[in-house]
């Protein structure tokens, strides 16, 4: 059997090319999946800050002016601000009906009455 020399380099060269393509593929794949994850990450780690300064706000306000404040748990409010950042990344705006449906989920009696 006499084996071609440009046979040889043809199939070197075309599995490297196959190689490297199919390597490239799975690197983008990878890098998309993680900026998917960082966005939501990101996303999360704000809602939560928000969610915190909320409820201080709100006990700072029940303490400056006496009265009892309705205050929902962080993750009510992180939930709320999660639903509202993704809308506002993703179309731009929040929704028109952004308020009614915070009033829905977030009713005021289902928060406690607090006195700080």
């Amino acid at each position: 059997m006499n084996s071609d020399p440009m046979n040889i380099v043809t199939i070197v060269l075309t599995s490297a090319v196959v190689s490297a393509a199919v390597t490239s593929i799975f690197n983008l794949l990878g890098q998309r999946l993680e900026h998917i994850s960082r966005h939501k990450e990101l996303l999360f780690t704000k809602s939560v800050e928000l969610a915190k300064m909320k409820t201080d706000f709100l006990i700072q306000y029940s303490k400056d002016t006496n009265n009892a404040a309705a205050i929902h748990d962080y993750v009510a409010y992180a939930e709320m601000y999660y639903w509202l950042l993704l809308k506002l990344h993703d179309d731009g705006c929040l929704p028109d009906n952004w308020r009614d449906e915070i009033a829905k989920k977030f009713p005021l009696e289902h928060a406690e009455d607090r006195r700080y």
